[in-house]
């Protein structure tokens, strides 16, 4: 296994940014870290458009969901989707309304590997409003080329990218351009990359992002965590 660290300095506001989720592209493979289990699509161009046009989203608890969960699962669930019907039209949001923080650790919880129902429940609905997780798209491998091999310990004003070789779909929402912000954090990339025998193509390659200054709070955006689909079916 081999490591790149690449450490980028952007000339951007610091604004919230999100990425848009929809169909895997072709290029979007297992070899470069895309359609995760639980995965339901990948990450958009901003001028992709691929979101949903109807106005209501219908959902409902099976059984098994009710059975297990119960009456505080529904309780939990519905808290979460009440967030979303209690924004205002996206026209009049204004961004600094709203903490760019999102997280709160339940100490016990974390300690018996638990998840908070409700926060799964609001990021599978922000995942099936079209938002795709914006830290782990702020980059990533699109093709794979020897060259990136040279980056390790860069800082620079955006990295000279090899043509072809990396998509970023993490988006300013005030430009419309690519930003390595993420609520106010600003991220670089750590990439892992495998080869099997003598091969010079990688069998996988990873890109692990993480805030330039590590006292700043990472992934923390609601449609950054990656919840399970087993927690709820949306019906559309």
């Amino acid at each position: 296994m081999a490591a790149l660290v690449l450490t980028f300095s952007v000339a951007t506001p610091r604004l919230h940014a999100f990425a848009l989720i929809g169909p895997f592209a072709d290029w979007m493979d297992v070899t470069n870290d895309f359609r995760h289990s639980g995965d339901i699509g990948g990450p958009m161009e901003i001028d992709e458009a691929y979101r949903w046009n109807v106005p209501i989203v219908t959902y409902g608890f099976d059984q098994s969901f009710l059975d297990y969960f119960g009456s505080n699962g529904v309780w939990a669930a519905e808290a979460a989707i009440q967030i979303i019907n209690d924004l205002p039209p996206a026209s009049v949001l204004t961004l600094t309304n709203y903490p760019t923080h999102s997280q709160q650790l339940n100490y016990t919880a974390n300690a018996e590997g638990l998840w908070d129902l409700k926060s799964a429940t609001l990021a599978a609905l922000i995942e099936q409003l079209g938002l795709a997780q914006p830290t782990r798209y702020t980059c990533s491998v699109r093709q794979w080329d020897d060259s990136l091999k040279g980056f390790v310990n860069v800082i620079a004003a955006g990295p000279p990218w090899p043509a072809g070789t990396v998509a970023e779909r993490n988006v300013d929402p005030m430009t419309l351009r690519p930003s390595y912000y993420v609520n106010d954090v600003l991220y670089a990339a750590f990439i892992q990359y495998w080869t099997v025998g003598t091969s010079s193509v990688p069998s996988l390659v990873r890109t692990v992002p993480f805030p330039v200054d590590p006292t700043d709070n990472s992934f923390n955006a609601v449609a950054d965590f990656f919840p399970s689909t087993q927690f709820i079916r949306l019906l559309g």
